[in-house]
């Protein structure tokens, strides 16, 4: 693998405040663009680094140990075994379109099924977000609905595609 999945540390602040600050990385985003300042990034990331009840994991270069992009688990249901997939980003645009993302978003199902023991995984995209949906279809996701203008942000609504992972797929050879 190219990459691996690692807790934040305090230090990944710098460049995740780059990457927020960046209108095109922000794009790509189901949540609303906004401008956080440093000290807001820096806060943010000692939360998630606490935070007992969700998963946000930096997704790192194996060869440099460099943070290239994070990926964010929610909504941890152990009782029902599912969880949220709330997205998935890799913020060095130098490294977009090599597949890196696909990587990061199978160590995550691996995770979530072999060490959290879920049972049904499932996410949201962006539908003008072909790549990333291309993401998940590779991990294995499908895709199950849509929820029409779900998201305002730039002046118009858009779309979310909605998509899952079962187990059963998962094992039956689903994410590669």
């Amino acid at each position: 693998m190219r990459v691996f999945l690692r807790a934040f540390n305090k230090s990944d602040g710098e460049k995740v405040y780059k990457w927020l600050l960046d209108d095109e990385v922000q794009s790509l985003f189901g949540g609303d663009t906004f401008y956080p300042s440093q000290d807001f990034v820096s806060k943010w990331i000692e939360e998630k680094i606490f935070d007992r009840k969700n998963i946000y994991l930096a997704i790192c270069l194996s060869e440099t140990k460099e943070i290239i992009g994070y990926l964010s688990i929610k909504d941890i249901d152990h009782r029902n075994r599912k969880a949220l997939w709330t997205g998935l980003i890799i913020g060095e645009k130098e490294l977009w379109g090599k597949g890196l993302a696909t990587e990061a978003a199978n160590l995550m199902v691996k995770y979530l099924f072999d060490e959290l023991n879920m049972n049904m995984i499932w996410g949201f995209w962006l539908e003008e977000h072909t790549a990333s949906i291309k993401m998940g279809e590779k991990a294995g996701f499908r895709k199950i609905g849509v929820l029409p203008q779900a998201v305002y942000k730039k002046g118009k609504y858009h779309n979310m595609i909605i998509s899952c992972l079962l187990r059963e797929d998962y094992e039956g050879g689903g994410a590669k």
